[in-house]
C-alpha cells in the first residue's frame, strides 16, 4: 500500500469519528437499535456504527463486515480502545452473507454509505432474507442524483475528457461508468422512490429518515437530493 493510499484510509476514518461517539450513540437511539441481540454492519468500513451499536447492545452480537483490510485494522483498534468483546470484524462482500449465516438470523441490518457502490437489488433481497420479521434495516448517507451532478460541474473545466464524458454517460442513463473512479464495479445513483419499491418487493416497509450524523455530505444540489438516508422494518407497516 502506497503512502497516498494509507493517508486515505487514515483520514476517511478519522473523519468519521471525529464527530464523536455519543452522535452515532444517538442516532442509533433514535432509531430503536438497542436491546437487540443480533446485528450485522454491511461496508463497515472503520467501524464506527459497528463500535457504537456494541456499546449500545452490550448483551448483543454485532458483525461488521468489509472488503478493505485497512479499514477492518482500523476498527479493530477503535474495538480495542472502546474495550468491546461483542463485536467481531471480518473480510467479506455482502453476496458472501448467506454462506455464513442463516436466513432470519438478525435483528438490524445497516448498511451506510454502500448501497452505491454494489448490486443493491440484489444486497437488498440478501438483507431481507437475513432480517427477523419486524428486523431493522438502517440505511445512511447513500449517495443520489445530486452528488453527481455536482461532481459532473466541479470536473467539467478539468483537462480529463475521459472523466467529464464518464459522468455525462451517469447523468443521462443513471451508471457512473467504472473509468471515473478506476473501479472495475460500477457505481449507482439512487433515488428514494427506486429504494423504496424495491424494498417493498423484499417485504420491507421503508421510510425517508434525515441525515445523521452531520459529516462532510451535502443534503441537497441544484435543488437534487446528495444523499439519502432511510429506515425500514421488515413485515411492518411502522416503526416498533
Amino acid at each position: 500500500m502506497t503512502f497516498k493510499e494509507d493517508k486515505f484510509y487514515i483520514d476517511y476514518s478519522e473523519s468519521r469519528y471525529k464527530v464523536g461517539i455519543d452522535d452515532y450513540l444517538g442516532v442509533l437511539k433514535k432509531h430503536g437499535i438497542t436491546n437487540k441481540k443480533m446485528i450485522l454492519d454491511v461496508g463497515c468500513g472503520p467501524g464506527q456504527w459497528t463500535v457504537a451499536s456494541a456499546i449500545l447492545n452490550s448483551n448483543g452480537l454485532l458483525y461488521g463486515i468489509d472488503n478493505k483490510e485497512q479499514f477492518l485494522e482500523i476498527a479493530e483498534k477503535y474495538k480495542d480502545f472502546y474495550k468491546l468483546d461483542n463485536c467481531f470484524f471480518s473480510k467479506m462482500s455482502y453476496a458472501d452473507l448467506p454462506d455464513h449465516f442463516e436466513q432470519g438470523s438478525f435483528d438490524v441490518i445497516l448498511c451506510n454509505s454502500v448501497l452505491q457502490y454494489i448490486d443493491y437489488e440484489r444486497a437488498i433481497d440478501i438483507y431481507s432474507k437475513l432480517l427477523k420479521e419486524g428486523g431493522i434495516l438502517l440505511l445512511f448517507w447513500n449517495t443520489a442524483f445530486g452528488y453527481y451532478i455536482e461532481l459532473f460541474f466541479k470536473t467539467l473545466f478539468q483537462l480529463n475528457l475521459k472523466r467529464n464524458l464518464a459522468l455525462l454517460r451517469m447523468v443521462s442513463l443513471g451508471t457512473l461508468n467504472e473509468i471515473v473512479f478506476n473501479k472495475k464495479e460500477q457505481e449507482y445513483f439512487l433515488s428514494y422512490k427506486r429504494l423504496k419499491n424495491v424494498c417493498h418487493n423484499n417485504g420491507i416497509i421503508l421510510e425517508r429518515i434525515e441525515n445523521q450524523p452531520k459529516l462532510n455530505y451535502k443534503d441537497k444540489f441544484m435543488g437534487f437530493d446528495s444523499i439519502i438516508s432511510c429506515r425500514g422494518v421488515k413485515g411492518k407497516t411502522c416503526y416498533n
